[in-house]
């Protein structure tokens, strides 16, 4: 999840119940319990990663990663 309003509420993302409605989706619910959602946070991702290919930045791309069913440290 990225753009300009949801990182700004963070940790009501993280409680909120976007996740278990995402994964309520009947014979699709096994499928979609596999696939990680992640809250974009960086201020500008899309540059980030093309610095990254460019070669003009190394390391890693991101910090540990927020996950909407609960902040992970």
């Amino acid at each position: 999840m990225g753009g300009g309003i949801v990182p700004r509420f963070a940790d009501f993302f993280a409680n909120s119940g976007f996740r278990s409605s995402f994964e309520r989706k009947g014979r699709f619910e096994p499928y979609l319990r596999a696939i990680p959602t992640f809250l974009i946070t960086h201020r500008h991702p899309a540059l980030l990663g093309l610095a990254r290919m460019s070669g003009l930045a190394s390391g890693p791309m991101t910090q540990q990663p927020t996950l909407a069913m609960g902040i992970e440290a």
